[in-house]
Order: structure tokens, then sequence, then C-alpha cells
């Protein structure tokens, strides 16, 4: 099959040519900023503990999400919140990770949720996330082909970690550790990691 390319020449004035120039800005409370954060916020909070407790960002995608709008009643200087907002945080993330013949479990979900909300607590100032808002995650295991990539024998980030002896401690400013406390008996890097 012979492949065409065809390339043409914008015609017509740049965005430099413009006296002025209209572009939509959204602030940090805008509800698609919100969300777009609080995706971002549990990717974050996943690769720091992938990071700390297996030496590589293991495979994760959470990058699909809603808020539903909540209700208050506002007036100068003060509101309420009468109904909170919904959030949720979609995707997936590696739960279990296989070392040493035994499945060390991520708390995925505990992750995802204080993310979310250290997040909102930091953005939105008078919003009590723990009051005001109703946080969901749908974040399963991912499929078992994309996590073997991340484990397979040669990632350079695993194998150091894997060399080093294994787990280190889990978070150490209030976030959930691994299920797992003690280090499991790990592959040396000349044995396969599955």
């Amino acid at each position: 099959m012979q492949r065409s390319l065809h390339v043409e020449e914008i015609k017509g004035h740049s965005v430099s040519d413009f006296e002025v120039e209209i572009v939509e800005r959204k602030g940090k409370g805008h509800p698609d900023s919100l969300i777009d954060g609080a995706s971002e916020a549990v990717s974050l909070g996943l690769s720091r503990y992938y990071l700390e407790n297996f030496g590589a960002i293991l495979h994760h995608n959470v990058d699909k999400g809603i808020l539903v709008g909540g209700k208050s009643e506002a007036r100068f200087g003060a509101g309420t919140v009468i109904a909170p907002i919904y959030l949720m945080v979609a995707g997936r993330a590696t739960e279990t990770v296989p070392l040493g013949g035994k499945e060390v479990e991520v708390p995925v979900e505990e992750i995802a949720r204080q993310s979310i909300r250290s997040f909102m607590r930091e953005t939105m100032r008078f919003l009590d996330p723990d009051q005001h808002v109703v946080i969901d995650t749908k974040i399963k295991q991912g499929s078992k082909d994309l996590v073997a990539v991340f484990m397979r024998k040669g990632n350079p980030c695993l194998e150091r970690h894997l060399n080093r002896g294994g787990l280190r401690p889990a978070y150490t400013h209030g976030e959930p550790g691994p299920r797992v406390r003690k280090a499991p008996q790990l592959p040396s890097v000349q044995e396969k990691v599955p």
C-alpha cells in the first residue's frame, strides 16, 4: 500500500498579525481546572508511592474524571454549602506488585482519596473537602501485559532498587503505607521479574 502525504501552506493571517487575541482562560477554581488538577494529584501521589516503595513509577493512567457542581448560598463575604460537590477520578493503576513470589498490595484508593483531598484543600481555601466534597474513585488494576512491561527485567530504576534490598519505608507524611510492611524475599536481577 502506497502512502501519500500532502502538505499545504495555510493562507491568511497568523495570530501574531492581529492586535487582539481572544483566549479563554480558566481560573484554578473552574470545574475543568479542578477535575484536571484532581486527576493530576492522583497521578503524582501514585508516582511518589511507587518510587518510594518500588524504586520506579509503575503503570497507571488516571486521566478520566467528572466533577458535578454542588449548591451553595453566597452572600457578601460569606456563604454556606447546601449540597456538596461530587468529584470522581477513574482509570487504571498497578494495585498489586509481584515480588519474591508474593503480591504486595498498593493502597490505590487511599492514595487517590488523600491526594484529591490535599489538592482541594490547597486549591480552594474556603472549601473543606471532608464536608463539602464527595470524593469517589473508580481505579482498577491495569492489564497484566501493561503492568508486566513496567516490571520487566531491564527497567534500570527497578533493578537498582531490587539490588538495594527491596521495599523502603512507606510515606512519612501521614499518607497510607504498603499493606506488606516487611520486605519480601526479592528476586535478584539475574532472576526473571514477572
